[in-house]
């Protein structure tokens, strides 16, 4: 029915479900810059079923074993060295809703599909919106329903994924206090944090990133000004147009708590999405079906996902800069 609220809701169903899916990666991944370096440099895993999600944590260095001549005997004592951190779902959604008025002006099948896209892409935008905010977060808001923040995975105090930090030191992420503006090479300066979040001077295991607010950002170019060094944005690396530090992109969010510098290792970080709430859109509900108790269309945008991390030595953070 051209003119009515009753047309074919499953072909418009079918259309939001084609569009969130199209556009997930870009929208949601692509377009924030934090999780763009999670789905590009690090990767997101679809994985299902369970209650959490269980990541191996190794807590220590395998002592046993050590060089041997002829006949010597093996030492094949156990070495307890894995545990598990445990991350729970954080469920998401996105309410996708058109009033009668909206649905009854648009008077084709066409008109109504495309406004109904248009309504998809605006819940799209606002999750995104919502994620890269919570995914840099120093608390889990929301009564704890939202997904973890690198502000809390990168901490030094705490507990992250059933962890204690004051009795678990392993667990532990490089903080420092730097309570003034932003140096290089003080024992409070970026340096020293980056080497303190790596193993050695050639040692590949280091930060790969760097995330701060716009302030600290901009002070890191008037240090380098004027022999300012570039990264070229390169497609699919997870690098970004904009600044270096130690060979790692230096790039700035409106979301990153301000006076915060993070450095990031991709190795220990992930993202876990349920593939059954994989950005999925709910059929549409309607009056006329009774379905609804309102003259409207609403549908829905799922999301099961969480962020975490596996070695937080291995990142670290400058808090307290007034750049």
């Amino acid at each position: 029915m051209a003119g009515g609220t009753t047309f074919d809701t499953d072909f418009a169903t079918a259309t939001a479900a084609k569009y969130v899916t199209g556009m997930v990666k870009d929208q949601i991944f692509n377009d924030s810059g934090l999780l763009r370096w999670l789905e590009s440099k690090v990767g997101v895993d679809r994985i299902s079923g369970g209650d959490n999600i269980l990541i191996p944590v190794n807590t220590a260095a395998n002592s046993q074993g050590s060089s041997y001549s002829g006949y010597d005997t093996f030492d094949t004592d156990p070495t307890d060295t894995l545990t598990n951190a445990v991350y729970g779902w954080k469920q998401y959604q996105k309410p996708i809703v058109a009033n009668a008025f909206e649905i009854l002006r648009n008077a084709g099948t066409e008109q109504k599909i495309n406004m109904w896209a248009e309504k998809s892409k605006l819940a799209l935008r606002s999750l995104r919106n919502d994620l890269n905010t919570d995914a840099f977060a120093a608390s889990v808001g929301n009564s704890g329903k939202n997904i973890q923040g690198i502000g809390l995975l990168v901490d030094s105090a705490g507990t992250v994924g059933g962890i204690n930090r004051t009795t678990a030191t392993y667990w532990q992420a490089n903080e420092t206090a730097a309570s003034g503006p932003l140096a290089i090479e003080t024992s409070v300066g970026m340096l020293r944090m980056f080497n303190n979040c790596s193993t050695g001077s050639g040692d590949a295991d280091r930060p790969d990133a760097i995330w701060t607010d716009q302030d600290e950002y901009e002070a890191y170019q008037t240090l380098l000004a004027p022999d300012i060094r570039y990264t070229a944005r390169m497609t699919g690396d997870g690098t970004f147009s904009g600044l270096a530090f130690n060979g790692a992109p230096l790039n700035w969010d409106a979301a990153c708590t301000a006076g915060v510098m993070f450095f990031l290792n991709s190795k220990s970080f992930g993202m876990h999405v349920h593939p059954s709430r994989d950005f999925k859109v709910t059929e549409i509900a309607r009056a006329d079906n009774g379905t609804l108790h309102q003259d409207a269309w609403v549908a829905h945008l799922l999301a099961w996902l969480e962020q975490w991390i596996s070695e937080p030595r291995r990142n670290g953070k400058l808090t307290g800069l007034t750049d």
